[in-house]
């Protein structure tokens, strides 16, 4: 079974499609797409992980990474 992950996918606001040219090449490629955010040149998605590979080869695509979570620990609470 394949899991599914989110990732980020950086975007070159230069490609002539644009970015809801590239959004939709990404759709094509079998992402599910989140946000599209022009002024960080950056689009959100969800695929499966053995998908990434098939995002990054997408006209306009400059890199594509999974999405990172951060937590901070409650106050007070014991950090190691």
């Amino acid at each position: 079974m394949e899991s599914s992950v989110r990732v980020l996918v950086s975007i070159d606001p230069s490609h002539p499609g644009g970015s809801a040219g590239i959004a939709n090449a990404l759709r094509a490629a079998g992402a599910s797409i989140g946000q599209v955010l022009d002024e960080l040149g950056t689009i959100t998605a969800t695929c499966s992980s053995e998908g990434i590979p098939a995002l990054s080869r997408v006209p306009g695509v400059l890199h594509v990474e999974p999405e990172r979570t951060v937590s901070v620990p409650k106050p007070g609470s014991k950090v190691q």
